[in-house]
């Protein structure tokens, strides 16, 4: 059906369960969800770890939000937005009932003030990429366009944001629910510097508000009594516990004192599998080893290419990982995005493998520096980091060591490129091949292995601005098989997450990239156990509402 010159979107409400309102809106009901790390930020302009994004989402809400398991745009400050026929013109419509924690209206300017200052070089951002698809965002971010006003988006008065793209882009909807695209308050960050994220100082618009943020103890947050759409916001708050021992949280877990657990290791899974509180859930996200494209030994090739070859991923992910994650037998890009034409790139050949390092200039592997893997402190990460030394030196003859690091001291290390192998693990923000490869352009933020290409900065530039769906799939294809040929990353499985959830958990759903939506959980009845989490927050008993 063709569209008029102004198409208009007009959402109304969803229903999130087939049922009425599930439970009172003013109930008192407190979540513990199982985070799993400390994060690293709060500040909606540099995070770029689900960790962080798991709070952010709850602090911030953006011109759209996530549905719950599809994760489609709905309305979130925008009640409303019309798109231009050439699909390069968005032009949102803000609530007037739309207001931060402190009370004051959430207005179009603080959009503007948000995406200038996520793009702004001076603020190195690590998500600047995700908002690559408006007009000079990318021009701006790398320092070739100094006039932040230059960006795609302006503000008609308060209520108006108008998006000017730089090509049409079909996901930009849903990516305008993204950490990078949320709205911050200029006079908060002005006045308080990097602790504006702080309790006591920061002001934030989305269904909880922050309470409390102890360091590795926990992160608390509670309904936000200004949001729009409070009334139908039914946990009172939520407890996010860093525990980084998975074994521990799982000993929680069955205590009851964890609601949500988001990961199961690996060499418990089968204490679980049976049971109805586990899920096994397919998800848009690629586990991979950095390379340090700048060592003396990583940076040719021939060796990258060779350590791809020497390594047994279906042995990995069915011996050892016992079948729970998909070998990554094609490339880069996980499965699940429709219309990109997937090719293989990925074999395992030990005996090329060989052949590229005495081409390498290494005929005794055995005699190369030895090589360090690096993860963040994790039994599963470890158990990866000690089959492919296993592998690595098996196969090839090198030296190989591994080193752990709690999850913060991990990213600073990879930030600052100190490292030799690294394990990573690419999350979309959306289910499509933009936000698996942007890392890969020349300085970007999240290029820990200082990889560059210019045959594939080149082609990014193309897609930004291609004019047509299928145009931009063939450019992605040629990025992807420029990445599996120089292979900055090597990629070793695709995800699937182990998860637990009690039962008495309603309307938290294990969606394709684990995005957690807690606006509309809600807490069926349960036995009362009495939680140390809950005299933190001054609730000594909890009266559970009656079922739905």
């Amino acid at each position: 059906m063709k569209r008029s010159a102004l198409f208009l979107l007009m959402i109304t409400t969803i229903a999130c369960s087939s049922a009425k309102a599930p439970v009172d809106a003013t109930s008192q009901m407190m979540l513990h969800f199982d985070n799993g790390t400390e994060p690293e930020y709060l500040d909606p302009g540099l995070l770029n770890d689900n960790k962080s994004h798991n709070i952010s989402i709850a602090l911030f809400e953006g011109l759209t939000t996530y549905h719950p398991k599809t994760l489609e745009a709905l309305p979130g400050v925008a009640e409303k937005w019309t798109i231009s026929q050439d699909g390069r013109k968005y032009t949102f419509f803000l609530r007037e009932d739309a207001k931060w924690t402190d009370g004051k209206p959430v207005t179009a300017g603080d959009f503007v003030y948000a995406w200038q200052r996520n793009v702004n070089p001076k603020t190195a951002s690590r998500s600047a990429p995700h908002l690559y698809p408006v007009k000079n965002a990318q021009a701006i971010n790398q320092g070739k366009i100094t006039d932040l006003n230059q960006l795609g988006i302006q503000a008609l008065g308060d209520n108006q944001v108008i998006v000017t793209l730089e090509a049409p882009f079909p996901p930009f909807l849903e990516l305008t629910s993204d950490s990078a695209y949320l709205p911050v308050r200029k006079d908060i960050i002005e006045k308080h510097g990097e602790g504006w994220t702080r309790p006591e100082n920061i002001v934030s618009n989305g269904p909880f508000m922050l309470t409390a943020w102890t360091p590795h103890k926990h992160v608390i947050v509670k309904k936000n009594p200004q949001y729009w759409d409070a009334k139908n916001v039914y946990l009172s708050g939520i407890v996010f516990t860093p525990t980084e021992d998975h074994s521990t949280a799982t000993k929680l877990f069955q205590a009851k004192q964890i609601d949500f657990m988001e990961q199961v290791p690996i060499n418990l899974v089968d204490n679980f599998k049976n049971m109805p509180e586990f899920a096994n859930t397919e998800q848009f996200v690629v586990y991979y080893y950095w390379l340090n494209c700048t060592n003396p030994i990583l940076k040719d090739v021939r060796v990258r290419q060779a350590l791809s070859l020497a390594i047994d991923r279906n042995v990995l992910v069915n011996q050892y990982l016992k079948g729970l994650k998909h070998p990554a037998d094609k490339g880069l890009l996980p499965p699940g995005i429709k219309g990109y034409p997937y090719k293989s790139f990925i074999e395992f050949n030990p005996e090329k493998a060989r052949k590229l390092l005495r081409e390498a200039g290494y005929p005794d592997p055995s005699k190369i520096p030895e090589l360090q893997i690096l993860y963040n402190t994790n039994d599963d990460h470890k158990l990866v980091a000690e089959v492919i030394q296993q592998m690595l030196q098996t196969n090839l003859g090198l030296k190989i060591s591994i080193q752990n690091m709690e999850w913060k001291v991990f990213l600073k290390e990879l930030q600052k490129h100190n490292f030799e192998i690294a394990r990573m693990g690419a999350v979309g923000e959306y289910v499509y091949p933009m936000p698996m490869l942007e890392s890969f352009v020349s300085g970007a933020e999240g290029n820990f292995g200082v990889y560059s290409n210019p045959k594939f900065d080149k082609l990014w530039a193309q897609s930004l601005v291609a004019s047509s769906a299928s145009s931009r799939m063939q450019l992605y294809t040629q990025m992807e098989k420029i990445v599996m040929d120089d292979l900055p990353v090597i990629p070793l499985y695709y995800y699937k997450q182990t998860t637990l959830q009690q039962q008495w958990v309603r309307g938290l759903y294990r969606n394709v990239l684990l995005f957690p939506i807690f606006k509309w959980t809600w807490l069926t009845p349960r036995d009362q156990t009495n939680r140390p989490w809950d005299t933190v927050l001054e609730y000594t008993h909890i009266p559970w509402p009656k079922a739905a």
